[in-house]
Protein backbone atom coordinates (compact mmCIF):
# COMPACT_ATOMS: atom_id res chain seq x y z
CA UNK A 1 0.00 0.00 0.00
CA UNK A 2 0.91 3.64 -0.77
CA UNK A 3 2.01 5.36 2.78
CA UNK A 4 0.37 8.38 1.19
CA UNK A 5 -2.52 10.38 3.25
CA UNK A 6 -4.75 12.64 0.35
CA UNK A 7 -6.30 15.53 1.77
CA UNK A 8 -8.53 18.32 0.15
CA UNK A 9 -10.10 21.51 1.16
CA UNK A 10 -10.85 24.62 -0.06
CA UNK A 11 -8.57 26.85 1.68
CA UNK A 12 -5.20 25.97 3.03
CA UNK A 13 -5.39 24.26 6.81
CA UNK A 14 -3.60 25.34 9.61
CA UNK A 15 -0.09 23.97 9.86
CA UNK A 16 -1.14 22.72 13.36
CA UNK A 17 -3.27 20.23 11.15
CA UNK A 18 -0.54 19.45 9.42
CA UNK A 19 1.95 18.86 12.58
CA UNK A 20 -0.33 16.59 13.97
CA UNK A 21 -1.36 14.57 11.20
CA UNK A 22 2.50 14.05 10.75
CA UNK A 23 3.19 13.49 14.39
CA UNK A 24 0.46 10.66 14.28
CA UNK A 25 0.97 8.68 11.31
CA UNK A 26 4.97 9.86 10.97
CA UNK A 27 5.71 6.71 8.55
CA UNK A 28 3.12 8.75 5.81
CA UNK A 29 3.56 11.31 3.43
CA UNK A 30 0.73 13.68 3.47
CA UNK A 31 -0.84 15.56 -0.02
CA UNK A 32 -3.11 18.52 0.42
CA UNK A 33 -4.89 19.68 -2.66
CA UNK A 34 -6.89 22.66 -2.97
CA UNK A 35 -9.98 22.68 -5.37
CA UNK A 36 -7.98 24.30 -8.44
CA UNK A 37 -5.46 21.13 -7.94
CA UNK A 38 -8.24 18.95 -7.85
CA UNK A 39 -9.50 20.45 -11.21
CA UNK A 40 -6.08 19.97 -12.70
CA UNK A 41 -5.62 16.61 -11.68
CA UNK A 42 -8.93 15.21 -13.11
CA UNK A 43 -8.35 17.23 -16.49
CA UNK A 44 -4.68 15.50 -16.13
CA UNK A 45 -5.64 11.65 -15.56
CA UNK A 46 -9.07 11.73 -16.51
CA UNK A 47 -11.53 14.35 -19.05
CA UNK A 48 -12.53 17.92 -19.33
CA UNK A 49 -16.58 16.11 -18.29
CA UNK A 50 -14.82 14.79 -14.79
CA UNK A 51 -13.38 18.39 -14.27
CA UNK A 52 -16.33 20.30 -15.28
CA UNK A 53 -18.54 17.88 -13.04
CA UNK A 54 -16.52 18.89 -9.63
CA UNK A 55 -17.08 22.49 -10.54
CA UNK A 56 -20.88 22.43 -10.88
CA UNK A 57 -20.98 20.12 -7.43
CA UNK A 58 -22.72 22.82 -5.23
CA UNK A 59 -21.48 20.64 -1.57
CA UNK A 60 -17.87 20.26 -0.96
CA UNK A 61 -18.14 17.37 0.65
CA UNK A 62 -19.54 15.62 -3.24
CA UNK A 63 -17.05 17.44 -4.50
CA UNK A 64 -14.39 15.65 -2.45
CA UNK A 65 -15.80 12.57 -2.81
CA UNK A 66 -15.23 12.55 -6.56
CA UNK A 67 -11.72 13.78 -6.06
CA UNK A 68 -11.10 11.36 -3.30
CA UNK A 69 -12.42 8.38 -5.78
CA UNK A 70 -10.20 9.49 -8.78
CA UNK A 71 -7.31 10.31 -6.76
CA UNK A 72 -6.97 6.73 -4.78
CA UNK A 73 -7.78 5.00 -7.79
CA UNK A 74 -4.82 6.78 -9.89
CA UNK A 75 -2.56 6.67 -6.84
CA UNK A 76 -3.67 4.83 -3.97
CA UNK A 77 -2.91 5.21 -0.27
CA UNK A 78 -5.18 6.61 2.48
CA UNK A 79 -7.67 10.06 2.14
CA UNK A 80 -8.89 11.54 5.39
Amino acid sequence: MNKIIHMTYKKPVPALVFSRWHALNPDYRIEFSLDADCVAFLKEHFNDYIANLFNTIPKGMYKADLWRLCKLYIHGGVYA
